[in-house]
């Protein structure tokens, strides 16, 4: 892997886990000496995740992580579950025994794969979020079109960012990580029955679920920050 593109590997982990806040304004000479890299490399990470949606740019204002609110949660939550539902769609369609077999491994591989509950950057709960990442790509893999899966990339990482600084703020707990396994068994086992019209209520329930939870969490969040008299915060 390059230096450039180990930094923009850095820098997305950090801004979906919250070692970087969000809204922080994201300093290019301080970034730099972070990561040890030179400010251009910087620079050009940041220009490369504003696409994303993880970095903002404002003339004046300069690079800052992008805020994280309850409408845009939703709003990602609803567009992802429409790109997912019909690339899980056409996946079924032309998925082979291959396509089978890669589900079923990456499955196989998330189940056992430990997660440290309420901490999202322990190292096992780092792990849990690769293989769960995997799981929900073999899941889509057979699906041909580039565009369903470019932008399923980017919706699951806003996702996952929501539901990162979640747990980090307490969100979910043992029995919503039990809940979870559940889920991806049953959208195996349908996938493989070929029941498109589980498959899809299933995909689609546990996107929502997740958001749910997310939900609970800024509402715990804005609720203790107005017991304490201060601004309201997502997280």
């Amino acid at each position: 892997m390059s230096l450039n593109a180990a930094l923009l590997q850095q820098l997305r982990a950090d801004l979906m886990s919250g070692r970087i806040a969000p809204g922080a304004r994201l300093k290019i000479p301080e970034l730099s000496q972070r990561y040890s890299v030179t400010p251009g490399a910087v620079r050009e990470a940041l220009s490369r995740l504003v696409p994303e949606g993880l970095v903002s740019f404002a003339d004046q204002r300069g690079f800052r992580a992008a805020e994280v609110t309850l409408k845009e949660l939703n709003d990602v939550t609803r567009v992802r579950i429409f790109v997912e539902r019909e690339a899980l769609r056409e996946a079924m369609e032309r998925g082979d025994d291959e396509w089978e077999s890669e589900v079923l491994a990456a499955h196989h591989r998330l189940m056992r794969t430990a997660r440290k509950v309420g901490d999202a950057t322990a190292p096992e709960s780092i792990e849990w979020t690769r293989r769960h990442r995997e799981f929900h790509a073999a899941l889509i893999s057979a699906c041909r079109s580039e565009w369903l899966l470019r932008l399923h990339n980017v919706l699951y990482d806003q996702s996952e960012r929501y539901r990162l600084l979640s747990s980090e703020a307490g969100g979910g707990g043992r029995r919503d990580a039990r809940g979870a396994d559940d889920d991806h068994s049953r959208m195996v086992r349908a996938v493989l029955a070929r029941n498109e019209e589980l498959a899809l209520d299933l995909i689609q329930k546990h996107i929502e679920r997740t958001a749910e939870r997310v939900r609970a969490a800024m509402k715990r969040g804005s609720d203790a920050d107005a017991a304490d008299g201060k601004p309201s915060q997502p997280f």
